[in-house]
């Protein structure tokens, strides 16, 4: 830093931080108001910093995480101290967990009186460190721009994640830098994070390729913030591979392409594919999503490319690794190709048709059923379809959220959010709201359930007052459908999964929205016109079939498996 010797006013922490992040490219943050933030929240006004102050601090953080998805792009919050900072934990690991870069950034007490039982005092740092990527306090405010960059860095290195940045309040305070001080990002922060292949690596890889009879490439999380969408393309296209898509990557190839399968989860596959001989995993853990790679033959050689070693053959054996960056593993195999085109074998139309079958079969009967409301994968194809290649459509819930996994195709890159790993319903709205401060004229269209809408439904005065106007699809079958469906399947009757009927429309409408209510396909396509049209913040209240979708049958069977025939405790008999 170089202070300019012209001006006498100095900037205090909060005023600098503000600085710092607008040196890093933030226009746009996330937060809720507390006494220690009172200075990051007014020293915002002076540097055209944009603020979305929120109603509760995990919608905060869920916020920014969807603004990390819609950008590709680390984004930072503020929350306060203590209740605030634990407020925001669910959010805090939800982000950590599914990969997604967003900065945290809070208060606390002074260094001098920690421990002497102050206001709201709490040891953040170590109750934010099990749940994030890195959590620090910062000690001194001569080293603020080292401490900002670092955070950037810890975000976005490797596996993306949470980072929660805990500054006292003496340091937010204090003078710390001339307002003519320049800035400057520390060295470490621009120094590339990319790791190269080797090109005996591309050659092996494309070796094991070549000589596979079934192949299978499944793309992950990795290769959506290595922006591997073209490169992806480029080599399912040299080489006829047939590619699914799973969690961020969904976006990255359109479901339409020649050979992409859709989804390519296993579950959500047809049984033939667990055929395959070698799997190409590029991007992705080998985890439950993956069934641990059980599912497959035990001749299946794999493949795995992921940015953190340890993951690399923790579930499942891997023949051949690499930590490199996604994209630049694609370039060098194409690269290697040379002129080498592969033609597109009977393996891969197979695994193609079979693959759009078994989707189509599993949709079914989309009928409306005229005492039980809309089909929930109705729901979804119709907003597909109204909605437009332009919008952003974010799913949220369980078993409504399945049925539109489903019934979706992938269309555009950044265009398809939600919820993953962690399996934490409740972010659909602050996602949406997220998405739409990076797309403020395109169409931002969640679709929830009424159970995860409940969450953080008040986000939508949120919307309202900021003037983001996103339309709230609400599947409405009056309770959590997936937890009803589990119970009926394992023991033949339920409890503590019902909802009111509630009318959400006229909640909406009461905060100023504009609220429908429909029960038929097609009063459901005039609604989705209206609100498309309307703009400003729209929800329609969609009353909809109480079916299970097929992942949830699947899935039933298990849990029955697993708590009926339940092994039995070790006898007691002669004590």
């Amino acid at each position: 830093m170089i202070a300019n010797p012209t001006t006498d006013k100095r900037l205090t922490g909060a005023q600098f931080i503000i600085r710092l992040l607008r040196h890093h490219g933030v226009d746009t943050v996330f937060g809720l108001s507390g006494n220690g933030m009172l200075g990051l929240f007014d020293a915002a006004l002076d540097h055209e910093l944009r603020i979305i102050d929120m109603r509760h601090e995990s919608a905060v953080v869920e916020a920014a995480g969807g603004r990390a998805l819609a950008s590709r792009q680390t984004q930072v919050c503020f929350v306060t101290e203590g209740p605030g900072l634990s407020n925001a934990l669910g959010g805090i690991a939800a982000m950590n967990h599914d990969g997604i870069p967003v900065i945290v950034i809070t208060n606390c007490e002074s260094d001098e009186l920690f421990g002497t039982g102050t206001f709201q005092e709490m040891d953040q740092v170590a109750m934010a460190k099990p749940i994030s990527k890195w959590s620090a306090k910062i000690h001194d405010a001569a080293h603020l721009s080292d401490w900002i960059a670092r955070a950037f860095r810890q975000a976005r290195a490797g596996v993306p994640g949470s980072v929660v940045l805990t500054v006292p309040n003496h340091i937010l305070l204090a003078d710390c830098a001339a307002e003519g001080v320049e800035l400057r990002t520390p060295t470490f922060s621009r120094a590339t994070t990319e790791c190269v292949p080797s090109a005996f690596f591309a050659e092996l890889v494309l070796a094991k390729l070549r000589s596979a009879q079934k192949p299978l490439l499944l793309v992950g999380s990795g290769a959506y913030w290595d922006r591997a969408d073209a490169a992806l393309l480029q080599f399912v296209r040299r080489t006829g591979i047939p590619v699914g898509t799973c969690d961020l990557a969904r976006v990255l190839i359109d479901d339409k392409e020649d050979l992409c399968l859709g989804d390519g989860r296993p579950f959500m596959l047809p049984p033939s594919l667990m055929q395959a001989d070698v799997v190409f995993v590029l991007g992705e853990r080998i985890d439950y999503m993956f069934d641990f790679g059980r599912r497959w033959s035990t001749d299946t050689a794999f493949i795995q490319v992921y940015s953190d070693p340890v993951e690399i053959g923790r579930s499942v054996d891997v023949e051949v690794s690499s930590t490199a960056n996604t994209r630049l593993v694609l370039e060098a195999m194409t690269a290697a190709l040379g002129d080498e085109a592969w033609p597109i074998g009977p393996w891969a139309r197979q695994a193609v048709n079979e693959s759009r079958q078994h989707r189509i079969e599993a949709l079914g009967d989309l009928s409306d059923n005229p005492s039980g409301g809309i089909h929930p994968a109705a729901v979804a194809l119709e907003v597909e379809e109204l909605a437009g290649p332009e919008a952003t459509i974010v799913i949220d819930g369980a078993n409504c959220a399945n049925w539109a996994r489903l019934a979706l195709r992938a269309r555009r890159s950044d265009h398809y959010l939600e919820w993953g790993r962690l399996g934490m319903i409740g972010m659909g709205l602050p996602y949406a709201l997220g998405a739409k401060t990076v797309r403020p004229l395109s169409p931002v269209i969640l679709i929830v359930g009424d159970g995860s809408l409940g969450f953080h439904f008040m986000e939508l005065e949120t919307a309202i007052r900021h003037n983001l106007p996103v339309i709230v699809v609400v599947c409405n079958d009056s309770g959590w459908g997936i937890e009803r469906h589990f119970q009926r399947g394992i023991f033949g009757r339920e409890t503590c999964t019902s909802l009111s009927t509630v009318a959400y429309d006229e909640m909406a409408t009461c905060l100023g929205g504009l609220g429908l209510s429909v029960a038929t396909r097609a009063d459901l396509r005039d609604a989705l016109v209206e609100a498309l049209e309307c703009g400003r913040p729209a929800l329609i209240n969609a009353h909809t079939q109480d079916v299970a979708d097929p992942l949830t049958k699947r899935v039933t069977k298990v849990l029955a498996r697993k708590y009926l025939n339940r092994p039995q405790p070790p006898t007691t008999a002669g004590r």
